[in-house]
């Protein structure tokens, strides 16, 4: 393993990682302290913890709902960026590329949680669709570098 804590591609891959993890992290963050503040439960056991005696509610709040949907939405885009741009790294992508891509990836991510919360449309379609461009982007180098290695 020393060979990838040398390679800048990977450390780029691991910033990534790790500013898409706090993202979800904050949004759960977001999601619990709705949750406490407002006294409001869809668990029994949570109300009756986190707010002795509360009843749990039959609906969620608007911010935790949104959080559930941001957190599906991660779950659906963030796994498949992750495995691409780690099979980019392993196949040798160069630290501007990996900047390149892997910096607008996050970042578009970040916006697009941000535009979620304020349900800004068109701003977080243009998001999805950005980082949906990038690992488009990511998949192509990665079979282009897979194929060059293999013929070359």
């Amino acid at each position: 393993m020393p060979e990838l804590q040398n390679n800048p591609a990977f450390l780029i891959w691991c910033l990534s990682l790790l500013i898409l993890f706090l993202k979800m992290l904050l949004t759960s963050i977001i999601q619990g302290r709705a949750r406490v503040k407002n006294n409001a439960f869809s668990n029994s056991e949570d109300a009756a913890y986190f707010s002795k005696g509360a009843e749990c509610l039959p609906e969620d709040l608007p911010v935790v709902v949104q959080a559930n949907k941001i957190w599906n939405n991660d779950l659906e885009n963030i796994p498949i960026y992750l495995f691409l741009s780690l099979a980019f790294v392993l196949m040798g992508a160069s630290p501007e590329a990996a900047i390149l891509y892997f910096g607008i990836f996050t970042l578009a991510r970040i916006l697009h949680t941000v535009f979620y919360f304020m349900a800004k449309q068109p701003h977080r379609f243009v998001m999805y669709a950005i980082g949906m461009i990038m690992c488009l982007k990511i998949a192509v180098h990665t079979a282009m570098l897979m194929w060059f290695s293999y013929i070359g």
